[in-house]
């Protein structure tokens, strides 16, 4: 049981969105905590070889040019450790995520900051750096390996997202997302 406390004091502390600078792909500097001059940001975590990861590529295209125009901005994160900058730069390119800002948390400070558990895991970030959701982006999946066949019948980034730029609080700002465990940092 010991190990739930810190994972739980992550959960709840408030986070320094200012004092988290982190490298992108591209060489350049980030800071994914804070929103600049958009309104909203949103944070998805992925690995680059989670099949539920890399079947949402389109529907993470899809937000980012619908959403673009009302000024939310999305970053991906990739988080597994181990990963190569070439794996991850040949990901992006493969599946068409060229247009996204892309970080890889080698030391898994955005794990930490936001409580991420899964990939894929959406993170929407609003105002001072508030968490104001975390969790699926829809619910594709019913289960590990479980695809709907009818399709999303909840779409809830795009539920968090409306009710945000509409000056709403999120109706529902934590669900579960399914998909493949964020892999541990390599033990020292």
């Amino acid at each position: 049981m010991r190990w739930l406390l810190p994972i739980f004091l992550v959960a709840v502390l408030p986070l320094q969105a200012g004092e988290l600078t982190l490298a992108d792909l591209d060489g350049g500097k980030q800071q994914p905590l804070l929103l600049g001059d958009k309104r909203v940001r949103v944070l998805l975590f992925v690995t680059h070889d989670c099949p539920i990861s890399n079947a949402y590529c389109p529907e993470y295209r899809r937000l980012r040019m619908e959403y673009a125009a009302k000024k939310v901005e999305f970053t991906l994160i990739y988080v597994d450790p181990d990963a190569k900058k070439e794996e991850l730069l040949k990901h992006r390119r493969e599946f068409g995520l060229n247009q996204f800002k892309a970080i890889h948390d080698v030391r898994h400070a955005l794990v930490k900051a936001t409580g991420a558990e899964m990939t894929p895991e959406a993170v929407v970030i609003g105002k001072e750096g508030k968490i104001k959701y975390r969790g699926r982006v829809d619910n594709l999946y019913a289960d590990y390996g479980k695809r709907r066949r009818t399709g999303a019948t909840v779409r809830d980034l795009r539920n968090a997202l409306d009710a945000l730029l509409s000056g709403n609080p999120v109706p529902k700002p934590r669900t579960e997302a399914i998909g493949c465990f964020i892999p541990p940092l390599p033990t020292q």
